[in-house]
């Protein structure tokens, strides 16, 4: 899905590739955060987070465990525990 995501998309463009977000922060209303996480109850692990933002309808800053490229995101590999 994060490979997918490609600067300038559109909120409906975003949301048809990743899904609804896990937190849509209403200060600022701009900014979008997907979490992923794995482990059963009482023994959740975070796994991963992304942070979307928006300006006039347009993503414009992609930012958590993933890099940005001119070809698009690509996830960075990193340990359950960091």
């Amino acid at each position: 899905m994060v490979s997918k995501l490609k600067l300038d998309m559109t909120r409906e463009q975003v949301l048809f590739a990743m899904g609804t977000p896990l937190i849509i922060d209403p200060f600022p209303p701009n900014r979008w955060d997907y979490v992923y996480m794995t482990g059963k109850a009482g023994d959740v692990n975070r796994v991963r987070g992304i942070t979307l933002e928006f300006e006039e309808n347009r993503l414009v800053r992609i930012e958590g465990d993933v890099t940005v490229s001119d070809d698009g995101v690509q996830l960075q590999v990193q340990a359950a525990d960091q």
